[in-house]
């Protein structure tokens, strides 16, 4: 046997092995996660406010987009003063946070930038870091969407979260949770986004979001990690 012919043979093999492996980890039955340390936020964080109605009724068909439980899906907006009185008002600094609990479930991810554009919204794409689970460079993705008939735009970070990791890089969340099939995790995945107006500027808007995420991040860590 020459020498293309072993190497043929022995890339065949390697083919089939991996397709073998590949299949066995996604067929694999998903191992069941154990309770999570908070299924809450609290409606107050230093010195942001979850202001009267601020917390969204979730739609059924976001939970089926999602393929979510509705007791792992959280949308509530929560404000810090600016104008000092007592109540949200546009000068006042706002957060929409959108989290999801997906655990081991691979399907019914989305990506923002998708949903904004299908909106409408002219989407600026980036990478950028965030103060998340103790680290104050964890990564994650910026949008910037401007909607052209007003002109008006919005700031939304958003990352997938894996107890006090972050990962900005979706096929690369994909992939990890593909190999958590092969072994035990010690917490499930999340998608976890703020989103706040542009007042001022991109820039000033991003700090704000950052702020935030700086204060709520313990909280945010609870609500999706397993209790030990």
């Amino acid at each position: 046997m020459d020498k293309f012919a072993s190497r043929y043979i022995c890339v065949i093999i390697l083919v089939i092995i991996s397709a073998a492996v590949t299949y066995w980890a996604v067929s694999r039955p998903p191992i069941v996660l154990g309770e999570l340390q908070s299924e809450t936020m609290p409606p107050a964080i230093g010195e942001w406010v979850v202001p009267e109605d601020g917390v969204a009724e979730i739609s059924k068909d976001s939970l089926e987009g999602w393929m979510a439980q509705k007791k792992d899906f959280l949308y509530s907006r929560y404000y810090r003063e600016v104008d000092n009185d007592e109540t949200m008002t546009m000068i006042d600094d706002i957060v929409d946070l959108m989290l999801i609990y997906k655990g081991n479930e691979r399907r019914g991810w989305h990506v923002s930038e998708m949903c904004f554009s299908g909106s409408g919204y002219n989407v600026t794409q980036s990478t950028t870091t965030i103060p998340y689970g103790g680290n104050e460079n964890s990564p994650a993705v910026k949008l910037v969407a401007i909607n052209p008939a007003t002109g008006r735009g919005l700031v939304a970070l958003y990352w997938f979260a894996n107890g006090k990791r972050s990962e900005a890089n979706f096929w690369k969340q994909q992939g990890e949770m593909v190999m958590t099939r092969l072994t035990r995790p010690e917490n499930g995945w999340a998608f976890m986004r703020v989103t706040s107006p542009i007042k001022f500027s991109e820039n000033e808007t991003t700090e704000v979001l950052k702020d935030f995420i700086r204060d709520a991040s313990d909280d945010l860590v609870k609500r999706v990690s397993v209790k030990k």
